[in-house]
């Protein structure tokens, strides 16, 4: 079987690039696979054991599917091409290349839909908030449960039923390969494949963003925007999302439409980091966004424990189990703010008794 178009993912000197570019390459990807391990961890352990991300419940089970989705494809995508760029060469064998692909490729489609599906929620936040809030954390976890059984099913297809992709280990890398004369079923299979994991969430996020925002800023000139605090997150992971996996969608377009297509080097790793980058950027969209999960990093990096003082922001977080189907984290905010504020208030009026007794 002829192989053309060969594409190595592990090796960018065999694809051209420079000594210097090489080192730069292989700090930020250092950098960037330290940082997703790191920062997914604690997205999970917060989240898990804290309630440290103060959204409702559906989108919780969401972004804490989106971090383990993203710790996945930290450890079987880019430590695989990690530890291959540092010794200059695919060291993990044919078994660690074909886990490479189908876990990396499980991981990574089945986030796509995961984005997709926390755009279409907060979606229906906005325009059917009383329906949203019927939806629970039983709900999230039978959707993502689908997803990730039909990115296992798809895979396992993938790669004993005539796959079109090809995993090779030749020449000391691990490649994903073109065959020159694929069948009709194949194609078919492909395309469809291609459809579903690629181009539905490419309509999808763009277009529920963007009316996400129209309706967003309608509701907000009027004050009756729900949720405004967990709008905000949602809506910097999705836009994250689109902004790094734009490149690897094109190429995957490219590919498609014409697979001897000859795509330079340098547009497949930039496509490649790009996609990884989104592993990354979860975590620091949190801390900026989210005023529960930054006490909670404050608590964890400085090392407070129990019987501290703590802020408003940490009152809701362990607070919110109450409120599990609203909306948005706001409610709750507002309900712990209320307490403390009756409960200052009451504390003011008995020197005024005592005085009027007086």
């Amino acid at each position: 079987m002829l192989l053309v178009n060969a594409t190595s993912l592990n090796n960018p000197l065999q694809m051209g690039i420079s000594e210097a570019g090489f080192n730069i390459l292989l700090l930020y990807h250092s950098l960037a696979t330290l940082t997703g391990l790191v920062g997914n961890s604690l997205v999970l352990y917060g989240s898990i054991k804290y309630n440290s991300l103060s959204v409702d419940s559906v989108s919780i089970v969401l972004l804490e599917s989106l971090a383990a989705l993203d710790l996945t494809v930290v450890v079987f995508f880019m430590s695989s091409v990690w530890l291959s760029m540092i010794a200059k060469k695919w060291v993990l064998g044919t078994v660690g290349c074909w886990i490479y692909g189908f876990m990396g490729y499980i991981s990574s489609l089945v986030e796509m839909q995961v984005v997709a599906t926390i755009s279409l929620h907060r979606l229906l936040s906005l325009l059917a908030p009383f329906t949203a809030r019927s939806l629970n954390k039983r709900h999230a976890f039978i959707v993502v449960g689908l997803l990730v059984s039909i990115g296992v099913v798809f895979q396992s297809c993938y790669h004993t039923v005539g796959a079109f992709y090809v995993f090779d280990t030749k020449m000391g890398s691990c490649e994903i390969s073109v065959t020159s004369a694929p069948t009709q079923a194949t194609v078919t299979y492909l395309l469809s494949g291609v459809c579903y994991w690629i181009v539905i969430p490419a309509v999808i996020l763009p277009v529920s963003n963007i009316a996400i925002l129209v309706i967003a800023t309608i509701k907000s000139r009027k004050g009756m925007l729900p949720g405004r605090n967990a709008l905000i997150t949602v809506g910097c992971v999705t836009w994250g999302f689109i902004f790094s996996v734009t490149p690897v969608v094109v190429r995957i377009g490219i590919q498609t439409l014409n697979p001897f297509y000859p795509i330079p080097s340098w547009f497949v790793i930039m496509s490649q980091e790009f996609f990884f980058l989104n592993s990354i950027l979860n975590p620091i969209i949190y801390t900026a966004t989210n005023r529960s999960f930054r006490s909670f990093l404050v608590r964890t990096l400085t090392g407070r424990r129990r019987g501290d003082v703590i802020s408003c922001s940490e009152n809701t977080a362990r607070s919110r189990p109450n409120y599990n189907n609203t909306a948005g984290g706001d409610v709750v905010e507002t309900a712990v703010l209320s307490t403390v504020s009756s409960g200052y208030n009451n504390a003011v009026q008995v020197p005024h008794k005592l005085q009027s007794q007086l």
